[in-house]
């Protein structure tokens, strides 16, 4: 006897069996919303004239100019993958912002793709969390890295396609992590390693690979006293401890700071504000209203630091060190 079909399980199942759907919805999603950057010039006063318009970018395809790239510094950036990609597209077609744009909005893609493949093969490899329907739980996932606006200066200014550089390198270098994991073949922890400092000569920011490691390895099911998840991770954390005393020597060579320069925060200041500023990010990603392009400090340097802003530090470091202890009794 014919048996009809359940109806409501047909959408899921139906995307579920495609597997090139939700790639395809995403790639035309980000096109979607971002294609109107694509009739968009350079911003000439506000970091695009030094930042994409150089004598890097205008020194040519030669090897001295790359070694240039490579290993100088210039007001304070160190990102010379991001700067071989405004040397290629200017040697290619010049300062023509149209292509430059359709860069930035292909490296979304790109990344908004890999973000798929990560959380879904994640979800795979996880022993925390039972999900069903991965396939479907990666897509909404990687559709609001896709259209959240914290997104929307990395792609459509074109100085800030730095953050696209190092997050494309940042989402290879876990997808082959999660590799390693799968199939335990050190080729992949090596490429992985390879990637991290791709990523890394694309911004400073990629020094937290090797955290995310470990919270990879804590949702994979393994334990911190287990012998491999340190023989792994070392290397990682040595170069990033290296990559940041780059960074700090990079942002040495930047004089343009005016006021600011004369005076510094002190390290006890410094840790407040890291407390501050990953609380605003979780914060704003939840919540995006309010964006702005700059986020002063609530007190400049040499002033005390207002007594809110220590609560909320403290209280981030509570509720941290809550979470810790739960996973610990679970």
């Amino acid at each position: 006897m014919f048996k009809s079909p359940d109806v409501k399980n047909v959408p899921i199942a139906y995307f579920t069996h495609n597997k090139w759907i939700y790639p395809v919805l995403l790639f035309l999603g980000v096109f979607a919303v971002y294609y109107t950057i694509l009739g968009h010039d350079f911003q000439y006063q506000w970091d695009d004239q030094w930042v994409v318009m150089n004598y890097y970018t205008e020194g040519g395809l030669n090897w001295q100019n790359l070694w240039t790239i490579l290993t100088e510094f210039y007001h304070g950036q160190y990102a010379p993958l991001n700067e071989a990609l405004y040397l290629i597209l200017f040697s290619a077609v010049g300062y023509d912002p149209f292509w430059f744009h359709l860069a930035g909005l292909l490296l979304h893609a790109a990344n908004v793709l890999l973000v798929y493949i990560c959380i879904k093969r994640l979800l795979e490899l996880n022993r925390k969390f039972e999900t069903t329907h991965k396939q479907t739980v990666a897509f909404f996932t990687a559709l609001l890295f896709a259209v959240h606006p914290f997104n929307v200066e990395s792609v459509a200014w074109m100085s800030a396609s730095k953050v696209l550089v190092y997050s494309f390198y940042y989402l290879l270098a876990t997808c082959t992590f999660l590799s390693y994991l799968k199939y335990g073949k050190l080729k992949y922890c090596v490429l992985t390693f390879f990637l991290f400092v791709c990523s890394f000569l694309g911004k400073e920011q990629a020094v937290t690979f090797p955290v995310w490691m470990l919270l990879i390895y804590w949702l994979a099911g393994y334990s911190f006293k287990e012998r491999k998840v340190w023989l792994s991770a070392t290397p990682f954390l040595i170069s990033a401890l290296v990559f940041g005393l780059i960074t700090i020597h990079s942002q040495g060579h930047h004089h343009d700071c005016g006021e600011s320069c004369s005076h510094d925060y002190t390290m006890f200041q410094r840790t407040v504000y890291a407390c501050y500023t990953f609380t605003e990010y979780l914060t704003k990603s939840a919540f995006p209203f309010r964006l702005s392009y700059l986020y002063p400090f609530p007190s400049v340097a040499g002033e005390p630091l207002p007594r809110w802003l220590l609560f909320l530090s403290a209280a981030a470091g509570g509720f941290t060190v809550c979470i810790l202890e739960t996973d610990r009794y679970a």
